[in-house]
């Protein structure tokens, strides 16, 4: 008696660890097409100290740097000339704001 009671709490507790498993393996898909491109550090180490200068000098002043998507996504290496070119387009217009009026 004691054994089937036991068997009788432990079918719902198996059944929920299956659906979060099946869950946690959905989720981790990618969800979307993926992009042939790599990311490229965000500045450069001139860039870098320049703004630590901005700072410095206008330490009042809260200094953002404006770098462009395009910049920072490259295309992956060992693609050829064609598909490194669609793989930054189709980088920069994923990337790219639509703003409606």
């Amino acid at each position: 008696m004691a054994n089937s009671s036991l068997i009788g709490m432990m079918v719902p507790l198996l059944i929920l660890v299956g659906i979060a498993l099946l869950l946690k393996t959905a989720l981790a898909r990618p969800s979307g097409p993926t992009l042939d491109v790599r990311p490229v550090p965000l500045m450069t180490n001139i860039e870098r100290r320049t703004m630590a200068y901005n700072g410095a000098a206008l330490p009042w002043a809260r200094i953002h740097a404006q770098v462009s998507m395009g910049a920072i996504l490259a295309p992956k290496k060992g693609l050829n000339r064609t598909r490194a070119g669609t793989a930054k387009s189709r980088a920069w217009s994923a990337t790219t704001f639509r703003w409606k009026a």
